[in-house]
């Protein structure tokens, strides 16, 4: 057998048989080798097997147009470089332009991990987003429930306030406060037939916790306990009253007391009515 011009380390030129890289001549002279050596046709067949693994572990993809672009680019740039004027600089090219490859391949991976990162965050941010408005949006329909009951309840008071006051034989006290400090006034008006009485004022002030305003009626010489109040947060009172026995009074007081029931007045008088 004749010796293979330029000889490169014999396990490169199998693998360029394997791969099917060697001129027709030096292929030619390969499959003598092969013919006259068994042994060196065990290590072909290993390497093809080699090869046939590797092509099965990879996936099987198209490369985007912009990047096959880039590394076509690539690739003509390095060959303007190195021109191969030898199957070494052929092969020395052929790495360089895999080299290029890989590494356009690589910064692709990393710029589309980033996308994919920048994806996942966006849509994380806006699934919390969406959690935010749905629960906003649940309780301000909640409130306007709450609003829209209240008002209702608000609506029907004032509505039997205005019944009771178009009554017959009704009796009106003015109320006013007793110093500059409480400047608080308004009316009780008594309704007889109906043994109710509606107390309305406004300016109130609030008390701490712990106190509330009292109204006694004058009865027979008498205070006797009406009700126990508080202002709202406008400092406004409307509140509808049981007469029990208290209609003919001709005279009301207003003190500050414990929030507790006593049988005579022991704060001061704040207000008064008649």
């Amino acid at each position: 057998m004749e010796p293979i011009e330029n000889p490169e380390p014999l396990e490169n030129l199998l693998a360029g048989y394997v791969l099917g890289d060697l001129t027709s001549e030096e292929a030619a002279k390969i499959k003598q080798l092969l013919e006259s050596n068994p042994a060196m046709l065990t290590e072909v067949h290993r390497l093809q097997s080699t090869l046939s693994v590797m092509s099965l572990s990879l996936p099987v993809t198209s490369l985007p147009q912009p990047l096959e672009a880039q590394i076509l680019q690539a690739a003509q740039a390095e060959r303007s470089l190195f021109k191969p004027t030898s199957r070494t600089n052929l092969q020395l090219w052929k790495r360089l332009a895999v080299g290029s490859a890989a590494a356009l391949i690589a910064g692709l991976g990393i710029a589309t991990y980033q996308a994919h990162h920048k994806l996942a965050v966006a849509q994380l941010e806006n699934h919390r987003l969406h959690q935010q408005l749905t629960t906003t949006q649940a309780t301000l329909d909640r409130m306007r429930q709450q609003d829209l009951a209240t008002a209702r309840q608000e609506l029907s008071r004032y509505q039997e306030a205005v019944s009771l006051l178009r009554q017959p034989n009704n009796r009106f006290l003015a109320l006013r406060g007793t110093s500059l400090e409480f400047r608080s006034s308004g009316s009780l008006v008594i309704v007889p037939t109906k043994n109710s009485a509606i107390l309305v004022l406004r300016d109130v002030a609030s008390l701490p916790e712990g106190e509330v305003y009292r109204m006694w009626a004058l009865v027979d010489g008498k205070k006797v306990s009406c009700a126990d109040f508080k202002p709202n947060t406008q400092g406004e009172v409307f509140l509808q009253l049981s007469l029990n026995q208290w209609g003919g009074t001709p005279e009301v007081v207003v003190t500050i007391e414990p929030d507790r029931s006593l049988s005579n007045p022991v704060g001061e008088m704040v207000i008064i009515g008649s």
